[in-house]
């Protein structure tokens, strides 16, 4: 949307993190907490990911203010010219993460879902003849016997699943449709969805997620103390968590960490140079952005 000095007056705060981004300026964007403070970033882009710099809080730095400083800001990091191109294609995501955030709290949904019996399974209506009604009595027990069978296989492999992480196990009793009139295990629902999340998220084009992620969760580590992390850092994994939020990416804690995990590592290796130049450009521009009446001059280290 495009923001306003009276527009951002008006927002209100809710029980959660919003975050708004202004159509005048390019991936300038305005936080608002759920105490009310309302605070300016810019999203800085580099060849491998992205991150959020503070640039002051409103009312401040205004709307025209924030606009300005966002504007040369961009310019200082030579990425200027690029961003406006690079803004439709992170558009065209957001209906991706929508579908996603939909397909996850079904399934997460599902764990609380009333017991449902299968029509197969109820009486038929009651007839008149003795016959009919020991046949009737014969196939309900035979129901009931099958629907018993069926809960201690679902328990089992259930309990097999949280043992060995083996989610495949659990394939059979989805594909037979048996949680259409069984409740599921508290947490299965949970560990599909994670899995499901997963998988979606691996089918994201040019892996922009996880450059996005190890960016901002280097940014809070390794650039902020000096000191690259032997265990992950919750409070960095939060910041992944919210960053990927306000561009319309929204992956939950357990996604986040293990796509760290499993790449971090290799990608900071692997770009340990680029790393370098972006610390320099960074503090240039944190320095900047902490300094609201200094100018922003000179030209950026090359990337």
């Amino acid at each position: 949307m495009r923001l306003s000095n009276k527009l951002v007056h008006e927002l209100r705060p809710l029980g959660r993190k919003q975050t708004f981004e202004d159509d005048a300026i390019p991936y300038l964007l305005l936080t608002v907490y759920p105490n009310g403070k309302k605070l300016w970033f810019l999203r800085h882009r580099t060849a491998i990911g992205d991150t959020l710099i503070s640039i002051g809080p409103f009312p401040d730095l205004d709307v025209p203010s924030a606009r300005s400083k966002a504007k040369a800001m961009n310019k200082y990091s030579g990425e200027g010219n690029q961003i406006q191109g690079l803004l439709e294609r992170e558009k065209s995501h957001l209906a991706k993460a929508q579908a996603q955030v939909s397909l996850t709290r079904m399934m997460k949904d599902r764990n609380g879902v009333q017991f449902r019996p299968n029509p197969m399974f109820q009486p038929k209506k009651k007839l008149s003849s003795h016959a009919s009604d020991v046949m009737r009595d014969e196939q309900d027990k035979r129901a009931k016997e099958s629907r018993k069978q069926e809960l201690k296989q679902i328990e089992a492999a259930w309990k097999t699943y949280q043992k060995g992480g083996d989610l495949s196990i659990l394939i059979p009793f989805l594909r037979n449709e048996l949680f259409s009139y069984h409740p599921m295990p508290f947490g299965m629902g949970e560990a599909i969805s994670t899995v499901l999340e997963l998988h979606l998220s691996s089918q994201h084009e040019d892996h922009g997620d996880d450059n996005h992620i190890f960016m901002t969760y280097w940014r809070h580590t390794e650039f902020k103390t000096g000191v690259a992390p032997l265990l992950l850092e919750k409070g960095a994994v939060d910041e992944c968590v919210a960053f990927m939020e306000a561009i319309g990416r929204v992956l939950s804690h357990e996604v986040i960490n293990t796509r760290l995990r499993e790449g971090y590592q290799d990608w900071r290796q692997k770009n340990a140079e680029k790393l370098k130049k972006s610390e320099k450009v960074l503090k240039s521009l944190m320095s900047q952005a902490d300094d609201p009446g200094q100018e922003i001059s000179g030209s950026p280290d090359p990337h």
